[in-house]
């Protein structure tokens, strides 16, 4: 058995800009990241937008190559897995459902998708999977046969993460999964991920820039700044002692109810800079 689930080893990802008109230069998006998830995990990957984590994610999941680094998803490095069998092990939970989603697919096709994709089952058994993914996920039966603009913002994350669970994957790396619902709803799709991670065994790579959201799920957490990542600890350790000057001012641009209320400093210090670097991708 491999030690760790997923492990990052030294990942670097450059993109090339521009053209002749313009001229070419480089931007790093992601610099040098080493990163391990146990089984059980729940990591946070946290940052303003510009830091590289939604880069690093897409790495994660293969939609991208590293220009440097390697990524092992148990023992094997992601870029031998064929695309079929990678998404066996793991799979997306989008920002966005409003947009994750087909519009001209009704609710049980869109969750029964990679059965299809894959030739799992036939059609009727394929529905039953579907069906038993839209209880276990918290949606009636009878939405079945309706279609995402039928639905609320939080139904069809709830769809989102039925399609994403039904092939059985081992790790889900959710981007942002809740910044795009009410506030109220956002609490009910935590309970739920917290709750499917214990149903099925999950283990969680939380991308996210909502700290309260990170602090509630994670059980470590990875701090980035433009590509690098800056700081790494429990939880618990990050929230309650930050270490690193860029995780301390992301602490004291929030208001979380329990940290006392206060207000937080206008004075603040600018963020370090990182040296040799062109800009950074979210």
């Amino acid at each position: 058995m491999p030690e760790h689930i997923l492990a990052i080893k030294g990942v670097s990802k450059t993109f090339t800009v521009g053209g002749p008109l313009t001229g070419r230069h480089y931007v790093h998006a992601v610099r040098d990241v080493s990163l391990s998830v146990d089984k059980g995990d729940v990591v946070g990957i946290v940052g303003e937008s510009g830091s590289g984590k939604t880069t690093l994610s897409q790495l994660v999941l293969g939609l991208l190559d590293p220009t440097e680094g390697s990524i092992l998803l148990e023992g094997r490095n992601v870029s031998e897995y064929s695309r079929l069998n990678l998404a066996k092990l793991i799979q997306p939970v989008f920002q966005n459902p409003y947009s994750s989603l087909n519009p001209r697919q009704c609710i049980e096709t869109i969750i029964s998708a990679p059965l299809r994709v894959h030739g799992i089952g036939d059609r009727a058994s394929r529905r039953k999977e579907a069906i038993r993914l839209m209880e276990a996920v918290g949606l009636p039966q009878r939405l079945h046969s309706r279609y995402p603009v039928q639905l609320s913002g939080g139904q069809r994350q709830r769809v989102a993460i039925a399609r994403a669970l039904i092939l059985k994957p081992r790790i889900l790396v959710c981007d942002e999964p809740t910044s795009a619902l009410d506030v109220s709803v956002q609490a009910q799709i935590l309970n739920l991920l917290d709750e499917l991670k214990r149903e099925f065994d999950l283990t969680y790579l939380l991308i996210s820039h909502n700290l309260a959201v990170v602090e509630h799920m994670s059980t470590k957490v990875a701090v980035m700044y433009q590509g690098e990542k800056v700081e790494e600890a429990k939880a618990t350790d990050i929230f309650d002692r930050p270490q690193h000057p860029y995780t301390k001012l992301l602490l004291n641009a929030i208001l979380l109810p329990h940290r006392g209320g206060k207000k937080p400093a206008d004075n603040l210090a600018p963020a370090p800079k990182s040296a040799d670097r062109t800009g950074a991708l979210a």
